[in-house]
């Protein structure tokens, strides 16, 4: 066998090792969500929570979560059992907001965003577009009480 040869038999197999990244087996965010769904200004708060799969290697060392609109206020999730967390390094990532009254009416995009312990974005794998960071979005409304 070659040294070209070899060199690929050597990457496919280590590839295939134990802790070694694959697209199967890099960190994910899932089942991204605020509690309650509908939320009314000043009168409650929400629970804003996302799934970490598969962070064997605990790379992820902060998730931040933004509104589309409103890039000046950056927030960040817990992992600690703190602050609306309901159990430390359990992999569900939360924070407990209150709902400020002067909120707008309407439908808005919270952009959630995985980092490391440097601050640099965690980038996965994607077939599509090649190596991308590990974000996930989801949609809250927020209407007014007296439209109940």
């Amino acid at each position: 066998m070659n040294r070209m040869c070899a060199a690929i038999v050597s990457l496919a197999l280590l590839s295939a090792a134990p802790g070694c990244v694959t697209q199967a087996r890099q960190p994910k965010l899932l089942n991204a969500m605020i509690d309650p769904g509908t939320l009314y200004p000043g009168q409650e708060k929400a629970l804003i929570t996302v799934e970490v799969q598969d962070d064997r290697h605990g790379i992820i060392d902060r998730i931040e979560w933004r509104v589309d609109g409103y890039p000046e206020y950056v927030f960040e999730l817990r992992d600690d059992g703190a602050q609306g967390d309901e159990a430390a390094g359990d992999g569900v990532w939360s924070m407990l907001v209150d709902v400020p009254f002067n909120t707008p009416k309407g439908e808005f995009t919270l952009h959630l965003a995985a980092y490391d312990s440097e601050g640099r974005p965690i980038m996965v794998r994607d077939p599509e577009a090649g190596s991308v960071p590990l974000t996930t979005a989801f949609t809250a409304v927020v209407e007014y009480a007296s439209e109940r």
